[in-house]
């Protein structure tokens, strides 16, 4: 088995410019093996871009931090994962309000979908409790604390 994971970024909205950083810490601290190189896209945009797709695919007219569109397409010789839209505005305010660092939530945020794109949910509480002790799991080999602690985060 191979862990060769990448990714590309396209940015509709202003993304921090430490978000390449955030990308590449998680891939290299990744801990899932994959059977094939695979790769993933990561867009940013704004509350309105969001929460228009939310309603659209999820019927919640509201703004969210992340949404995953898994694909599983072979491109290349890669397996295309799929792709993550991100709010850098919900991020921001999510960090803000939870007293975390920025780079902190868009790491456990990027975890959080691409654990998505590869076949996880929380929509029931068995796989809500496994996704989240893999998401633990993975933060702490990046020294970040469990979120899931003293905190309540809405994802994707």
């Amino acid at each position: 088995m191979t862990s060769a994971l990448t990714y590309s970024l396209i940015t509709e909205h202003p993304a921090p410019d430490d978000i390449h950083k955030w990308l590449d810490r998680v891939i290299d601290t990744h801990t899932l093996q994959l059977e094939n190189p695979s790769h993933f896209s990561v867009v940013t945009c704004n509350d309105a871009h969001i929460q228009t797709l939310n309603k659209t695919y999820r019927d919640k007219d509201k703004p969210t931090n992340i949404l995953s569109f898994p694909d599983g397409a072979m491109d290349e010789g890669k397996i295309h994962l799929g792709d993550l839209i991100i709010s850098t505005e919900t991020m921001t305010k999510e960090a803000d309000d939870m007293g975390i660092t920025t780079g902190d939530h868009w790491c456990h945020i990027l975890v959080h979908g691409i654990l998505h794109l590869l076949g996880h949910d929380h929509e029931k509480q068995e796989e809500a409790t496994e996704m989240e002790n893999l998401e633990v799991e993975w933060l702490a080999r990046m020294g970040i604390k469990n979120p899931y602690e003293d905190t309540e985060i809405m994802t994707g």
